[in-house]
């Protein structure tokens, strides 16, 4: 009777390698950033975030419609209408969009209690159409994130 001796084939000696490395790169790569970088680098990075529950009512009273590339600023912990706390996008104005969806709301709401620095722009506006005409007002807002590390973490 032969005994099976276990001897790992070329895939999962890879995936293991993956894995060690995995589990090495956070303490290199932290020691690496705060020896090379004064922050420069985000924490955070989201690029296509849909808001969620835009303020559509509210849009016909805006000063002026927001557009691609408009500044906007992001606050936490505020009241959702879906009775729990989320995250609100607000417009330069001061007038809210919406709230970030439940998706991307933990990875960002982990980096902005860490941020130092908050880059946030409207990044497109995707009007439906109906009939065949553009509905101004009830596109669906699309922003981009990035989120830097505060001075006090480096």
């Amino acid at each position: 009777m032969t005994t099976r001796i276990y001897t790992p084939s070329r895939r999962s000696a890879l995936q293991l390698f993956g894995a060690s490395a995995a589990l090495a790169t956070p303490g290199i790569g932290l020691a690496v950033d705060a020896a090379t970088s004064t922050g420069a680098k985000p924490i955070l990075s989201l690029n296509d975030v849909p808001v969620a529950w835009p303020v559509y009512h509210r849009l016909a009273a805006f000063g002026a419609m927001p557009e691609a590339g408009d500044r906007i600023s992001l606050e936490r912990d505020v009241p959702h209408p879906s009775d729990e706390r989320g995250i609100a996008v607000f417009l330069a104005s001061g007038d809210k969009l919406g709230y970030i969806t439940n998706q991307h709301y933990a990875a960002l709401n982990w980096a902005l209690q860490r941020a130092g620095r908050v880059d946030a722009r409207i990044e497109a506006i995707n009007e439906p159409v109906v009939r065949g005409k553009a509905v101004p007002g009830w596109g669906a807002f699309r922003i981009s994130v990035k989120v830097y590390e505060g001075a006090a973490f480096v």
